[in-house]
């Protein structure tokens, strides 16, 4: 307690014993631990920021989760707000285990990144003053989402305007609020485009794992090769991206590719994926911003849904139809 009270500078004690007390920290490098006295002591709020551990073989592991991650941290360390992060993996989630962050009181200010499930994410907020997530979810809480109706409806037009008609839709298998929206969005923005000139076809991958991809693109393939196939997001267009390749399907002379995301590396896929892009600092700083709002007290509406714009992002994965081709085995 004496070493605790001379480092802190809390308390006056003999000039012997300061002077013994900072030798040894000076001779064992010592260095007082702010954020753990933060911890102990709540002498200021702390944000926690929770988001999904991906197993080590994940083949989603990208830069877009970091860049919102990083964006989020910075924006919130510029105002002097110290943050907590912890993960929590998707077998934690689905037993409805509480991080350490929240069971030990440690924090009454969460941000969640992705985080599927509307009933976890309805537990950590009912433990918390304040939550944003990151993503879309069912759960009554504060949102911060890309505009996925605007994003789907340029996708729609964008297709559209180039002449292809016959379009196959790549959707995951499990249920994820942001991309059902995208393709009820694209659809009808579609349809009531072609009308009765238009046929759309659905095919289904995983959006965490390549395990369907092969099973994706013979339901895209068959019965005949469409003009143009769009992805609910670019993990899905990288995948069949790779399985058109090894089909030998050349992209975009015999089929146009698009994602939606713009993750890192639709950049240097070949060809490069023509995607909508989202800005993803925007994202972590927008809910930042909310988390502030939230500690200072702010007013917030439970269910708020906050949309940041996107743009399509024109690559060479997309051209123009050029004339009526064959069917395809």
């Amino acid at each position: 307690m004496t070493v605790s009270r001379v480092l802190a500078g809390k308390a006056k004690h003999g000039t012997a014993t300061t002077e013994r007390v900072l030798k040894a920290a000076e001779v064992l490098r010592y260095r007082p631990n702010g954020f753990a006295r933060q911890l102990r002591n709540r002498d200021q709020p702390i944000v926690g920021v929770i988001f999904t551990r991906l197993p080590e073989n994940s083949a989603t592991l990208d830069l877009f989760e970091s860049k919102v991650l990083g964006a989020l941290e910075a924006e919130l360390i510029q105002n002097r707000v110290p943050v907590l992060l912890s993960s929590v993996s998707s077998a934690e989630i689905e037993a409805g285990t509480m991080p350490d962050i929240l069971t030990q009181g440690y924090v009454d200010t969460v941000v969640c990144l992705f985080l599927e499930n509307p009933a976890y994410v309805a537990s950590l907020g009912s433990r918390v003053r304040h939550l944003v997530h990151i993503g879309r979810t069912d759960a009554s809480v504060v949102q911060v989402d890309t505009d996925n109706r605007s994003g789907a409806q340029i996708a729609a037009r964008h297709l559209f305007g180039l002449g292809h008609r016959d379009i196959v839709l790549v959707r995951p298998k499990e249920h994820v609020i942001d991309h059902i929206e995208r393709v009820e969005v694209f659809v009808s923005e579609f349809v009531a485009l072609a009308g009765a000139e238009g046929r759309i076809r659905f095919a289904e991958c995983s959006v965490w794992n390549n395990e369907f991809a092969d099973a994706a693109l013979e339901q895209a393939l068959s019965p005949k090769l469409p003009d143009a196939i769009f992805c609910t997001n670019d993990f899905l267009a990288l995948q069949i991206l790779r399985g058109l390749k090894l089909r030998g399907v050349s992209v975009p002379h015999d089929v146009s590719l698009m994602g939606f995301d713009d993750m890192e590396l639709a950049a240097y896929s070949e060809p490069p994926l023509t995607t909508i892009t989202v800005d993803k600092l925007a994202i972590g700083k927008k809910a930042a911003e909310l988390a502030l709002l939230g500690l200072r007290g702010g007013s917030r509406s439970p269910g708020a849904l906050h949309t940041l714009p996107v743009q399509l992002l024109e690559r060479a994965s997309v051209a123009a139809k050029a004339r009526p081709r064959s069917v395809r085995a």
